[in-house]
Protein backbone atom coordinates (compact mmCIF):
# COMPACT_ATOMS: atom_id res chain seq x y z
CA UNK A 1 0.00 0.00 0.00
CA UNK A 2 1.32 3.35 -0.65
CA UNK A 3 2.93 5.17 2.29
CA UNK A 4 0.81 8.20 1.78
CA UNK A 5 -2.08 6.35 3.76
CA UNK A 6 -2.48 7.10 7.47
CA UNK A 7 -1.40 3.81 9.13
CA UNK A 8 -3.25 2.18 12.17
CA UNK A 9 -1.88 2.81 15.95
CA UNK A 10 -0.57 -0.19 17.27
CA UNK A 11 -2.87 -1.42 19.99
CA UNK A 12 -5.79 1.55 19.63
CA UNK A 13 -7.40 0.45 16.50
CA UNK A 14 -7.28 3.32 13.30
CA UNK A 15 -7.68 6.46 13.53
CA UNK A 16 -10.27 8.82 11.48
CA UNK A 17 -7.68 10.01 9.43
CA UNK A 18 -6.37 6.91 9.27
CA UNK A 19 -9.87 4.83 8.58
CA UNK A 20 -11.12 8.08 6.42
CA UNK A 21 -8.01 7.69 3.79
CA UNK A 22 -8.65 3.75 3.70
CA UNK A 23 -12.27 4.43 2.84
CA UNK A 24 -11.73 6.54 0.29
CA UNK A 25 -9.91 3.87 -1.38
CA UNK A 26 -11.43 1.00 -0.65
CA UNK A 27 -14.89 1.70 0.47
CA UNK A 28 -16.96 3.13 3.51
CA UNK A 29 -16.69 -0.54 5.06
CA UNK A 30 -14.09 -2.51 5.89
CA UNK A 31 -13.12 -5.82 7.40
CA UNK A 32 -9.63 -5.90 9.17
CA UNK A 33 -7.87 -8.93 9.99
CA UNK A 34 -4.86 -8.88 12.69
CA UNK A 35 -2.92 -11.14 11.73
CA UNK A 36 -0.97 -11.33 15.89
CA UNK A 37 -4.23 -11.75 17.20
CA UNK A 38 -4.95 -15.15 15.21
CA UNK A 39 -1.14 -16.25 16.33
CA UNK A 40 -1.89 -15.58 20.04
CA UNK A 41 -4.95 -17.76 19.88
CA UNK A 42 -3.53 -20.28 17.81
CA UNK A 43 -0.12 -20.21 20.15
CA UNK A 44 -2.94 -20.13 23.22
CA UNK A 45 -4.96 -22.82 22.31
CA UNK A 46 -2.30 -25.28 21.56
CA UNK A 47 -0.25 -24.34 24.79
CA UNK A 48 -3.73 -25.25 26.63
CA UNK A 49 -4.52 -28.97 24.51
CA UNK A 50 -0.85 -29.94 25.16
CA UNK A 51 -1.85 -30.68 28.78
CA UNK A 52 -4.73 -32.64 27.79
CA UNK A 53 -3.27 -35.11 25.73
CA UNK A 54 0.24 -36.08 24.26
CA UNK A 55 -0.49 -36.00 20.71
CA UNK A 56 -2.96 -33.48 19.79
CA UNK A 57 -3.26 -31.33 16.40
CA UNK A 58 -5.46 -28.42 15.55
CA UNK A 59 -7.25 -28.32 11.98
CA UNK A 60 -8.56 -24.72 11.21
CA UNK A 61 -12.19 -25.15 10.27
CA UNK A 62 -12.40 -22.58 7.48
CA UNK A 63 -15.84 -22.33 6.96
CA UNK A 64 -15.76 -19.81 10.09
CA UNK A 65 -13.50 -18.05 7.99
CA UNK A 66 -12.35 -18.90 4.15
CA UNK A 67 -10.13 -16.03 3.64
CA UNK A 68 -7.22 -17.54 1.69
CA UNK A 69 -4.78 -15.54 4.24
CA UNK A 70 -5.96 -16.84 7.07
CA UNK A 71 -5.68 -20.59 5.60
CA UNK A 72 -2.25 -19.72 4.72
CA UNK A 73 -1.39 -18.26 7.71
CA UNK A 74 -2.87 -21.61 9.57
CA UNK A 75 -0.78 -23.78 7.73
CA UNK A 76 2.00 -21.57 8.51
CA UNK A 77 1.62 -21.86 11.93
CA UNK A 78 1.54 -26.04 11.57
CA UNK A 79 -1.94 -26.15 11.94
CA UNK A 80 -3.92 -29.01 9.48
CA UNK A 81 -6.66 -27.64 7.89
CA UNK A 82 -10.44 -29.04 8.27
CA UNK A 83 -12.86 -28.83 5.36
CA UNK A 84 -16.44 -29.63 4.97
CA UNK A 85 -17.33 -29.47 1.11
CA UNK A 86 -16.12 -29.89 -2.16
CA UNK A 87 -15.71 -25.89 -2.49
CA UNK A 88 -13.73 -25.77 0.39
CA UNK A 89 -11.56 -28.63 -0.79
CA UNK A 90 -10.98 -27.01 -4.01
CA UNK A 91 -9.67 -23.58 -2.26
CA UNK A 92 -7.42 -25.29 -0.23
CA UNK A 93 -5.99 -27.39 -2.80
CA UNK A 94 -5.90 -24.38 -4.85
CA UNK A 95 -3.63 -22.71 -2.06
CA UNK A 96 -1.52 -25.78 -2.02
CA UNK A 97 -2.14 -27.66 1.03
CA UNK A 98 -1.04 -30.83 1.08
CA UNK A 99 -3.67 -33.55 1.54
CA UNK A 100 -1.98 -35.10 4.79
CA UNK A 101 -2.69 -31.89 6.28
CA UNK A 102 -6.27 -31.72 4.92
CA UNK A 103 -9.27 -33.33 7.56
CA UNK A 104 -12.45 -33.58 5.16
CA UNK A 105 -16.14 -33.60 6.90
CA UNK A 106 -19.28 -32.72 5.59
CA UNK A 107 -22.70 -34.34 4.91
CA UNK A 108 -22.41 -32.75 0.97
CA UNK A 109 -19.20 -34.47 -0.45
CA UNK A 110 -19.41 -35.50 -3.99
CA UNK A 111 -17.96 -38.88 -5.32
CA UNK A 112 -14.84 -36.74 -6.92
CA UNK A 113 -13.97 -34.85 -3.88
CA UNK A 114 -13.53 -38.17 -1.70
CA UNK A 115 -11.57 -39.79 -4.58
CA UNK A 116 -9.16 -36.93 -4.88
CA UNK A 117 -9.03 -36.18 -0.91
CA UNK A 118 -8.31 -39.93 -0.30
CA UNK A 119 -5.67 -40.17 -3.24
CA UNK A 120 -4.31 -36.60 -1.62
CA UNK A 121 -3.68 -38.14 1.56
CA UNK A 122 -6.22 -36.37 3.50
CA UNK A 123 -8.43 -37.76 6.38
CA UNK A 124 -11.23 -38.32 5.02
CA UNK A 125 -14.78 -38.80 7.69
CA UNK A 126 -17.24 -40.68 6.11
CA UNK A 127 -20.74 -39.84 7.17
CA UNK A 128 -23.49 -41.06 5.18
CA UNK A 129 -23.61 -44.29 2.77
CA UNK A 130 -22.86 -42.49 -0.04
CA UNK A 131 -19.09 -41.73 1.68
CA UNK A 132 -18.71 -45.08 2.35
CA UNK A 133 -19.61 -46.48 -1.48
CA UNK A 134 -17.33 -43.57 -2.81
CA UNK A 135 -14.16 -44.62 -0.34
CA UNK A 136 -14.62 -48.50 -1.32
CA UNK A 137 -15.22 -47.55 -5.16
CA UNK A 138 -11.66 -45.63 -5.03
CA UNK A 139 -10.22 -48.25 -3.02
CA UNK A 140 -11.61 -51.01 -5.60
CA UNK A 141 -9.83 -48.19 -7.99
CA UNK A 142 -6.10 -48.37 -6.93
CA UNK A 143 -5.35 -51.80 -5.46
CA UNK A 144 -2.31 -52.23 -3.03
CA UNK A 145 -2.46 -48.69 -1.74
CA UNK A 146 -3.62 -48.68 1.76
CA UNK A 147 -6.42 -46.02 2.43
CA UNK A 148 -7.35 -44.89 5.70
CA UNK A 149 -10.51 -43.56 6.90
CA UNK A 150 -13.04 -42.24 10.28
CA UNK A 151 -16.19 -42.57 10.90
CA UNK A 152 -18.76 -39.20 12.22
CA UNK A 153 -20.50 -39.98 14.86
CA UNK A 154 -23.73 -38.72 15.39
CA UNK A 155 -23.28 -37.98 19.13
CA UNK A 156 -25.73 -35.32 21.92
CA UNK A 157 -24.61 -33.44 24.16
CA UNK A 158 -26.06 -31.23 27.20
CA UNK A 159 -26.95 -28.39 24.74
CA UNK A 160 -27.86 -30.05 21.29
CA UNK A 161 -30.16 -32.45 20.59
CA UNK A 162 -29.31 -35.77 18.05
CA UNK A 163 -27.54 -34.34 14.90
CA UNK A 164 -27.85 -35.40 11.52
CA UNK A 165 -24.62 -35.51 10.84
CA UNK A 166 -22.73 -38.80 10.68
CA UNK A 167 -24.45 -42.58 11.87
CA UNK A 168 -25.98 -43.28 14.86
CA UNK A 169 -23.36 -44.12 17.16
CA UNK A 170 -25.77 -45.94 19.74
CA UNK A 171 -27.36 -48.37 17.05
CA UNK A 172 -26.47 -50.78 15.30
CA UNK A 173 -25.77 -48.84 12.27
CA UNK A 174 -22.09 -47.29 12.84
CA UNK A 175 -21.00 -51.06 13.93
CA UNK A 176 -22.36 -52.27 10.58
CA UNK A 177 -20.46 -49.62 8.15
CA UNK A 178 -17.36 -50.59 10.80
CA UNK A 179 -17.47 -54.43 9.58
CA UNK A 180 -18.25 -53.35 5.88
CA UNK A 181 -15.13 -51.54 5.72
CA UNK A 182 -13.09 -54.22 7.57
CA UNK A 183 -14.05 -56.94 4.56
CA UNK A 184 -12.64 -54.63 1.98
CA UNK A 185 -9.33 -54.70 0.81
CA UNK A 186 -6.76 -51.63 1.21
CA UNK A 187 -9.32 -49.54 2.91
CA UNK A 188 -9.56 -49.69 6.90
CA UNK A 189 -11.23 -47.25 9.57
CA UNK A 190 -8.49 -45.52 11.54
CA UNK A 191 -10.56 -43.64 13.80
CA UNK A 192 -13.79 -41.66 14.85
CA UNK A 193 -15.33 -38.03 14.63
CA UNK A 194 -18.29 -36.03 16.08
CA UNK A 195 -19.02 -32.55 15.77
CA UNK A 196 -21.89 -31.21 18.00
CA UNK A 197 -23.04 -27.64 18.03
CA UNK A 198 -22.56 -26.87 21.63
CA UNK A 199 -19.93 -24.74 22.62
CA UNK A 200 -19.39 -25.51 26.51
CA UNK A 201 -16.95 -27.07 28.44
CA UNK A 202 -19.28 -29.71 29.38
CA UNK A 203 -20.83 -30.51 25.58
CA UNK A 204 -16.87 -31.07 24.98
CA UNK A 205 -16.39 -33.09 27.70
CA UNK A 206 -19.35 -34.88 27.07
CA UNK A 207 -18.20 -35.28 23.17
CA UNK A 208 -14.74 -36.61 23.99
CA UNK A 209 -16.23 -39.16 26.57
CA UNK A 210 -18.87 -40.31 23.83
CA UNK A 211 -16.18 -40.76 21.35
CA UNK A 212 -14.12 -42.81 23.88
CA UNK A 213 -17.07 -45.36 24.81
CA UNK A 214 -17.69 -46.09 21.05
CA UNK A 215 -13.58 -46.19 20.20
CA UNK A 216 -14.08 -49.27 23.58
CA UNK A 217 -16.12 -50.96 21.33
CA UNK A 218 -14.61 -50.42 17.53
CA UNK A 219 -10.85 -50.55 18.29
CA UNK A 220 -10.19 -52.86 21.45
CA UNK A 221 -6.10 -51.63 21.35
CA UNK A 222 -7.44 -48.08 20.93
CA UNK A 223 -8.18 -45.61 17.51
CA UNK A 224 -5.46 -44.16 15.66
CA UNK A 225 -7.46 -41.06 15.84
CA UNK A 226 -10.00 -39.14 17.25
CA UNK A 227 -11.55 -35.98 15.80
CA UNK A 228 -13.15 -34.21 18.26
CA UNK A 229 -14.39 -31.46 16.02
CA UNK A 230 -14.65 -28.17 17.06
CA UNK A 231 -17.41 -25.28 17.87
CA UNK A 232 -15.19 -24.05 20.63
CA UNK A 233 -15.71 -20.36 21.66
CA UNK A 234 -13.40 -17.63 21.06
CA UNK A 235 -12.19 -14.74 23.07
CA UNK A 236 -15.00 -12.49 24.46
CA UNK A 237 -15.21 -9.25 26.50
CA UNK A 238 -16.05 -9.75 29.79
CA UNK A 239 -19.54 -10.19 29.91
CA UNK A 240 -19.99 -10.64 26.33
CA UNK A 241 -20.12 -14.30 26.25
CA UNK A 242 -23.10 -14.65 23.60
CA UNK A 243 -24.53 -17.82 25.45
CA UNK A 244 -25.40 -15.37 28.56
CA UNK A 245 -22.75 -17.82 30.51
CA UNK A 246 -19.37 -17.06 32.25
CA UNK A 247 -16.37 -16.90 29.12
CA UNK A 248 -15.33 -20.67 28.68
CA UNK A 249 -11.40 -20.58 28.95
CA UNK A 250 -9.24 -22.87 26.68
CA UNK A 251 -7.33 -23.94 29.58
CA UNK A 252 -11.33 -24.86 30.61
CA UNK A 253 -11.87 -26.87 26.77
CA UNK A 254 -8.40 -28.43 27.89
CA UNK A 255 -9.66 -29.95 31.37
CA UNK A 256 -12.67 -31.29 29.27
CA UNK A 257 -10.85 -32.96 26.75
CA UNK A 258 -8.07 -34.69 28.98
CA UNK A 259 -11.31 -35.91 31.38
CA UNK A 260 -13.47 -37.29 28.85
CA UNK A 261 -10.35 -39.07 27.46
CA UNK A 262 -8.89 -40.61 30.89
CA UNK A 263 -10.96 -43.95 30.72
CA UNK A 264 -9.60 -44.69 27.27
CA UNK A 265 -6.18 -43.46 27.98
CA UNK A 266 -6.09 -45.75 31.05
CA UNK A 267 -6.66 -48.80 28.72
CA UNK A 268 -5.61 -48.45 25.75
CA UNK A 269 -2.22 -49.76 24.52
CA UNK A 270 -2.05 -47.26 21.92
CA UNK A 271 -2.41 -43.62 22.56
CA UNK A 272 -4.72 -41.98 19.58
CA UNK A 273 -3.70 -38.82 17.99
CA UNK A 274 -6.36 -35.94 18.72
CA UNK A 275 -7.61 -33.39 15.92
CA UNK A 276 -9.42 -30.71 17.14
CA UNK A 277 -11.22 -28.31 14.76
CA UNK A 278 -11.38 -24.45 15.80
CA UNK A 279 -12.53 -22.01 13.50
CA UNK A 280 -14.40 -19.28 15.50
CA UNK A 281 -12.20 -19.74 18.70
CA UNK A 282 -9.50 -18.64 16.46
CA UNK A 283 -11.09 -15.99 14.21
CA UNK A 284 -13.61 -14.10 15.79
CA UNK A 285 -11.26 -11.85 17.44
CA UNK A 286 -8.75 -11.56 14.65
CA UNK A 287 -11.46 -9.49 12.36
CA UNK A 288 -13.21 -6.38 12.89
CA UNK A 289 -15.34 -4.19 11.00
CA UNK A 290 -15.15 -0.61 10.47
CA UNK A 291 -18.15 1.96 9.11
CA UNK A 292 -18.77 5.27 8.12
CA UNK A 293 -21.86 6.26 9.62
CA UNK A 294 -23.78 7.77 7.11
CA UNK A 295 -26.70 9.49 8.65
CA UNK A 296 -28.09 10.42 11.83
CA UNK A 297 -31.78 11.01 13.04
CA UNK A 298 -34.42 11.05 15.58
CA UNK A 299 -37.98 9.41 14.45
CA UNK A 300 -40.15 9.95 17.76
CA UNK A 301 -37.80 9.45 20.60
CA UNK A 302 -36.02 6.96 19.53
CA UNK A 303 -32.46 8.20 17.79
CA UNK A 304 -31.08 5.76 14.95
CA UNK A 305 -27.40 5.80 13.11
CA UNK A 306 -27.12 4.57 9.69
CA UNK A 307 -23.96 2.99 8.95
CA UNK A 308 -22.21 1.73 5.77
CA UNK A 309 -22.98 -1.82 6.43
CA UNK A 310 -25.42 -4.55 7.32
CA UNK A 311 -26.26 -7.02 10.00
CA UNK A 312 -25.34 -9.37 7.19
CA UNK A 313 -22.10 -8.31 7.16
CA UNK A 314 -20.89 -9.06 10.74
CA UNK A 315 -23.53 -11.48 12.08
CA UNK A 316 -25.58 -13.18 8.51
CA UNK A 317 -26.16 -16.38 10.33
CA UNK A 318 -26.86 -15.44 14.73
CA UNK A 319 -28.32 -12.17 13.62
CA UNK A 320 -26.33 -11.17 16.93
CA UNK A 321 -26.39 -7.41 18.07
CA UNK A 322 -23.86 -8.04 20.95
CA UNK A 323 -20.77 -7.39 19.65
CA UNK A 324 -18.27 -4.64 21.05
CA UNK A 325 -18.94 -1.52 19.72
CA UNK A 326 -16.54 1.52 19.62
CA UNK A 327 -17.24 5.26 17.89
CA UNK A 328 -14.27 6.57 15.78
CA UNK A 329 -14.61 10.33 15.58
CA UNK A 330 -13.66 13.12 13.25
CA UNK A 331 -13.66 15.48 15.84
CA UNK A 332 -13.94 14.84 19.64
CA UNK A 333 -16.99 16.21 21.28
CA UNK A 334 -19.04 16.58 24.82
CA UNK A 335 -21.10 13.51 25.18
CA UNK A 336 -25.20 14.22 24.46
CA UNK A 337 -26.42 13.56 28.18
CA UNK A 338 -30.24 12.50 28.73
CA UNK A 339 -31.00 10.75 25.39
CA UNK A 340 -31.83 7.30 24.86
CA UNK A 341 -29.64 4.76 23.23
CA UNK A 342 -29.20 4.64 19.80
CA UNK A 343 -29.45 1.69 17.33
CA UNK A 344 -27.31 1.01 14.67
CA UNK A 345 -28.91 0.72 11.31
CA UNK A 346 -27.36 -0.95 8.11
CA UNK A 347 -27.65 -0.46 4.47
CA UNK A 348 -30.51 -3.31 3.92
CA UNK A 349 -34.11 -2.80 3.46
CA UNK A 350 -34.51 -5.07 5.82
CA UNK A 351 -36.50 -3.59 8.91
CA UNK A 352 -34.74 -5.24 11.38
CA UNK A 353 -31.05 -4.73 10.06
CA UNK A 354 -29.80 -3.36 13.31
CA UNK A 355 -25.50 -4.00 13.92
CA UNK A 356 -25.89 -2.79 17.44
CA UNK A 357 -28.75 -1.55 20.30
CA UNK A 358 -26.51 0.94 21.88
CA UNK A 359 -23.54 3.11 21.28
CA UNK A 360 -21.01 3.68 23.64
CA UNK A 361 -20.81 7.60 22.27
CA UNK A 362 -22.82 9.95 20.21
CA UNK A 363 -21.92 9.70 16.65
CA UNK A 364 -21.91 11.99 13.92
CA UNK A 365 -22.22 11.67 9.98
CA UNK A 366 -18.79 11.03 8.63
CA UNK A 367 -18.00 8.80 12.16
CA UNK A 368 -16.43 5.44 12.33
CA UNK A 369 -18.21 2.58 14.16
CA UNK A 370 -15.89 -0.25 14.56
CA UNK A 371 -17.46 -3.72 15.24
CA UNK A 372 -15.22 -6.53 17.13
CA UNK A 373 -15.04 -10.05 17.38
CA UNK A 374 -16.40 -10.27 13.60
CA UNK A 375 -14.33 -12.90 12.27
CA UNK A 376 -16.44 -15.89 12.68
CA UNK A 377 -19.12 -17.10 10.18
CA UNK A 378 -19.11 -13.35 8.71
CA UNK A 379 -17.59 -13.00 5.72
CA UNK A 380 -17.67 -16.93 4.47
CA UNK A 381 -21.12 -17.05 5.10
CA UNK A 382 -22.63 -12.92 3.80
CA UNK A 383 -24.88 -13.43 1.18
CA UNK A 384 -25.08 -11.55 -1.94
CA UNK A 385 -28.37 -9.22 -1.10
CA UNK A 386 -28.66 -5.82 -2.00
CA UNK A 387 -25.09 -4.71 -1.93
CA UNK A 388 -21.16 -5.70 -2.59
CA UNK A 389 -19.62 -7.44 -0.03
CA UNK A 390 -16.68 -4.90 2.00
CA UNK A 391 -13.39 -5.37 1.37
CA UNK A 392 -11.04 -7.12 3.51
CA UNK A 393 -7.73 -5.61 4.85
CA UNK A 394 -4.84 -6.45 7.21
CA UNK A 395 -2.90 -4.65 9.55
CA UNK A 396 -0.07 -5.98 11.52
CA UNK A 397 0.03 -2.48 13.56
CA UNK A 398 2.35 -0.76 11.35
CA UNK A 399 1.34 -1.25 7.77
CA UNK A 400 -1.94 -2.30 5.69
CA UNK A 401 -2.71 -4.51 2.74
CA UNK A 402 -5.31 -5.50 0.64
CA UNK A 403 -6.28 -9.28 0.93
CA UNK A 404 -9.99 -9.01 -1.09
CA UNK A 405 -11.54 -6.06 -2.97
CA UNK A 406 -14.44 -4.73 -2.35
CA UNK A 407 -17.47 -6.39 -4.55
CA UNK A 408 -18.67 -5.08 -7.69
CA UNK A 409 -21.90 -5.26 -8.97
CA UNK A 410 -20.62 -7.52 -11.80
CA UNK A 411 -19.02 -9.59 -8.83
CA UNK A 412 -22.48 -10.15 -7.67
CA UNK A 413 -24.61 -10.78 -10.61
CA UNK A 414 -21.91 -12.34 -12.28
CA UNK A 415 -23.90 -15.51 -14.30
CA UNK A 416 -26.97 -14.45 -13.78
CA UNK A 417 -29.11 -13.92 -17.34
Amino acid sequence: MSPAHPQPDPGAGMSWPALDGLARVYGDALFVFDGAEFRANVSALRTAMAAAATDVELAYSIKANNTPAVCRLALTLGMMVEVSSPMELWLVERLGIPGPRIVYDGPGKSAESVRDALLAGALVNLESERDVEWALATAREHPGRRFGVGLRCSLAGPQAGVSRLGFDAEGTTLDAVAERIAGADDISVIGLHSHVFDGSAGGLRARTAGLVRVAERLFPAGPEVLDLGGSLRGRVPVGRDPAGVPATTFSDYAAAVAEGLRPGVARWARQPRIIIEPGAALVSSAFCLYARVLEVKTVGDQDFALVAASILDTSPNARRVDFPVTVIPREVSAEVAGKAPMLVGGMSPIDGDYLALDLPARPAVGDFVRFDNVGAYSISMRPAFNYPAPAILETDGEEVRLLHARQSYEDVLRGLA
